[in-house]
């Protein structure tokens, strides 16, 4: 968040100026107040970063932020946090004050602004290229050159050989083509591939040549394996100039999108992934926010979680709805509560945090259990919280038990409040089900979701 600072906000507020794009009641106003926004915005930062937790007072004194058209959707403060809810408070009003000046940046500097998603729109469907593309050989944005300065020192300092780009969502593809583009213009030697859930779901059938002009591979779904081949082939190909064998791999021959698949070799198991590795991220400035004022929902942006996963894929893989053709869902492998309790510790001395997210597609009852019973008896003091299906086996004895391991919420897929309906997706629950089971686990104190 080095660019939401005094120095940085400044900049913006004079190229909204010097450019006449302040038009709104809602823009004139924070540039009438620039001075008290360029006041705060390093102290709420270092709040938001949880190195200043005493400024919370002063964040929740009346007037001290400005606020403009955020505020207007305040919440019942009283309601929300309480008397002594003074933290969580102070988070939610700084997020309000961060989200008044994103709505400047998105008027006055650049449209496509987001804090979590960059130009989703433009990857909202994976039907045409043409639009993204055109988007791409416009002029560089105001962000555009911020986000390219701080990938041109990343490029210059680790001077790497090759550059995998993880795309998760659509609100960050745009950003990753713009990355590759410069790469690719600045650093041809460079090979760059993309992964990560948006190729893994809207590029299966990959056709448009445009695309490789950015990124030299595509890999989809589990990602060690064909991780490792193409490593192996990268290497080798000046030697023989051939392409061997890989592993669900798009990739650019004789002109044509060519999609290589022919490796032999299995998929590593769960169990020898390893541990995942947090130790070149800046974890002490990342930004914590509570965008709403629901307990459940700051969950998702509240604080530092630790991902990890209790079983690759789902047990029930039934559902109508669902891809059940993706391996990501279809192959269900879980991992031994033994190993995945060795991983949180790791992770625990690696980042100092003891909160998890278990970030499954639905966390298998009888796993939570035996995870519970192994973080219980090694006395560890952990937090955590995943995603479920409404099992009856979730019993309120079980839920007793997930709690007292820590832990502390569930979320998970009703879809439909109708014992018909749930019967014609093959969701396998029934509401009664459902209600009995949010409410053993009411009782127990963990907080259910259920979208």
């Amino acid at each position: 968040m080095s660019y939401f600072q005094r120095i940085a906000l400044k900049k913006f507020f004079k190229y909204a100026n010097d450019n006449n794009t302040i038009h709104s009641d809602n823009c004139n106003r924070i540039y009438a107040l620039k001075e008290d926004y360029l006041q705060t915005i390093d102290g709420v930062i270092r709040f938001l970063q949880g190195n200043n937790p005493t400024f919370a007072r002063q964040i929740c004194t009346d007037n001290f932020l400005p606020e403009d058209a955020r505020f207007d959707q305040l919440d019942d403060m009283d309601w929300a946090f309480g008397s002594m809810g003074m933290l969580d408070k102070a988070k939610h009003l700084a997020t309000l004050y961060l989200e008044d000046l994103s709505d400047f940046i998105i008027e006055c500097i650049d449209p496509n602004f987001g804090f979590s998603r960059y130009a989703e729109r433009l990857g909202q469907s994976a039907n045409s290229f043409d639009e993204l593309y055109d988007n791409l050989h416009k002029d560089l944005t105001y962000i555009d050159r911020i986000t390219l300065k701080i990938l041109d020192h990343r490029l210059q300092e680790t001077t790497p050989k090759w550059v995998c780009i993880s795309v998760p969502f659509p609100g960050n593809l745009y950003s990753a083509f713009r990355c590759a583009q410069f790469i690719k213009q600045n650093y041809p030697q460079i090979v760059i591939s993309m992964g990560g859930g948006f190729p893994n779901t809207e590029l299966r059938s990959v056709s448009d040549t445009r695309v490789f002009d950015f990124f030299d591979y595509i890999t989809l779904d589990d990602g060690e394996l064909p991780i490792e081949l193409l490593y192996n082939f990268i290497c080798s190909e000046k030697k023989t100039g051939t392409i061997p064998e890989l592993k669900r791999t798009f990739l650019l021959q004789n002109g044509q999108v060519v999609y290589h698949n022919t490796s032999k070799r299995s998929d590593y198991k769960q169990a020898d992934v390893g541990t995942p590795d947090y130790s070149d991220l800046l974890l002490k400035k990342y930004i914590s926010v509570i965008e709403i004022a629901n307990p459940m929902h700051s969950l998702w942006s509240d604080g530092r979680w630790n991902k990890l996963t209790m079983a690759h894929g789902c047990y029930w893989g039934k559902c109508t709805f669902c891809d059940i053709s993706l391996d990501y869902i279809k192959i269900y492998e879980p991992v031994a509560a033994k190993l995945l309790v060795d991983r949180m510790e790791t992770l625990i001395e690696q980042t100092g945090e003891n909160g998890f997210h278990f970030v499954d597609e639905a966390a298998p009852p009888a796993l939570m259990k035996a995870v519970a019973l192994e973080i219980i008896k090694r006395k560890l003091v952990v937090t955590w919280w995943t995603n479920i299906r409404f099992e009856k086996n979730f019993t309120k004895d079980l839920c007793l038990l997930l709690k007292a391991s820590g832990c502390i919420a569930v979320s998970g897929g009703l879809e439909v409040a109708s014992d018909r309906l749930l019967k014609l997706i093959d969701k396998g629950v029934t509401v009664a089900q459902v209600a009995q089971v949010t409410r053993n686990f009411t009782e127990a104190n963990i907080m259910v979701h259920a979208y």
